[in-house]
């Protein structure tokens, strides 16, 4: 009994300090206080745009916090932006504000244009994509304390 509970508390020890060890080292600390900089600008932007839009408009700050991030993350921020920059280029080969396809695509739209539009936004909503922003939100709150989204 006495070997399992040294056992355990040296785990737990061993947890602590690699979370302090996390938090303390330059990367990480600098990616915190990028996280804590522009939460308060992504959550104006979302509240503005809303999802789709503000996702987009939040475009630059993201690639930026994703440039920061530690290695734990950085798979999960290149799949959301891979679906983010994708819808971009999407709307910007079609000549289209993200705002002019919310929720339902001009008429007069090219079919390879609709088709595009359609695939991207597929692939932004899709559970991949859904989970790799959540992941990158949660680690965001487990680690620097602060939500992204």
């Amino acid at each position: 009994m006495r070997l399992a509970q040294k056992a355990a508390t040296l785990a737990g020890l061993g947890l602590v300090a690699s979370a302090l060890t996390g938090c303390a080292g330059d990367a990480q600390a600098s990616y915190c206080e990028s996280v804590e900089e522009q939460a308060p600008q992504l959550a104006k932007t979302f509240d503005v745009g809303g999802a789709q839009q503000g996702l987009l408009d939040a475009l630059p700050v993201l690639e930026d916090l994703a440039g920061e991030a530690p290695d734990d993350v950085a798979g999960d921020w290149r799949t959301l932006l891979d679906a983010l920059t994708g819808l971009q280029d999407v709307l910007e080969t079609a000549g289209l504000e993200p705002g002019e396809v919310d929720g339902k695509l001009p008429e007069d739209l090219p079919a390879a244009d609709r088709k595009a539009l359609e695939a991207a936004s597929v692939r932004l909503a899709s559970p991949e994509t859904v989970e790799a922003a959540n992941a990158v939100d949660q680690h965001a709150r487990d680690v620097c304390h602060l939500p992204l989204f």
